[in-house]
């Protein structure tokens, strides 16, 4: 029994022990049964127990203990991202309906075919070219305030599935920004179009009031000839 062993503790070769040492540092539980023990007969390690020299050996059970489960608490660089995900998603969706409303206004008026329009029908459309100019600035300003905090949320957590969302809406919305700005020409040749047949209405309509009151005040003023002479006659 004095031979000297070498073993394997803490991914380490230690020793060399004597069997004594190993034997009392199996009672104090510093060696198992699973440690490896260095055999120069097969020039390789093996598990000390199934060493012949230490077969007979009593080793300590090390009893495991289950590991306690880890909070972890989220930092705040990491509740900071889902907050701004959460913000550019909402800003992202608020602005797709917005253009989205943009293409089904209900304009009363084709301009190609316009030859004569009411004057409320001019009015109505007048509004709607307001509000459409309107929520196109409106929505494309949501749209890409909404970009820059989905990609800030996005650099800090490549799996928020809401920054995802709301990066697949603003590719959208930027599709329909994109159709509008083709029209905006269009739509804004159209709106002139329909100022100057508005002014051009109300410069009729007060032709037509003057007309008529000329016309009432002719016809006062033959009243007022007709009662007079009949008021000559009966005195």
């Amino acid at each position: 029994m004095d031979n000297q062993y070498y073993i394997v503790m803490n991914n380490k070769q230690c020793g060399p022990y004597a069997w004594e040492i190993l034997t009392q540092m199996a009672h104090d539980g510093i060696v198992t049964a699973d440690t490896l023990l260095w055999d120069p007969e097969l020039h390789d390690y093996v598990r000390i127990q199934s060493y012949p020299a230490f077969e007979n050996v009593e080793f300590i059970k090390v009893p495991v203990v289950a590991a306690a489960p880890v909070h972890i608490k989220k930092s705040t660089t990491e509740v900071g991202a889902s907050a701004e995900s959460s913000i550019g998603f909402v800003l992202s969706l608020l602005g797709l309906i917005c253009l989205a409303i943009l293409q089904v206004l209900p304009f009363e008026i084709e301009i190609q075919s316009r030859g004569w329009a009411l004057y409320s029908s001019i009015e109505h459309d007048l509004n709607m070219y307001r509000l459409w100019f309107g929520g196109l600035v409106v929505g494309c300003s949501l749209v890409v305030i909404g970009l820059v905090l989905i990609l800030g949320g996005l650099v800090k957590n490549h799996s928020d599935m809401i920054a995802i969302m709301g990066l697949v809406f603003c590719i959208i919305s930027f599709a329909l920004a994109g159709y509008s700005f083709t029209n905006f020409q269009k739509m804004n040749d159209s709106y002139a179009t329909l100022q100057l047949a508005k002014e051009d209405s109300i410069s009729y309509e007060y032709k037509r009031y003057l007309e008529d009151s000329r016309a009432m005040k002719k016809h006062s003023d033959s009243i007022k000839d007709v009662t007079a002479e009949i008021d000559s006659i009966l005195s």
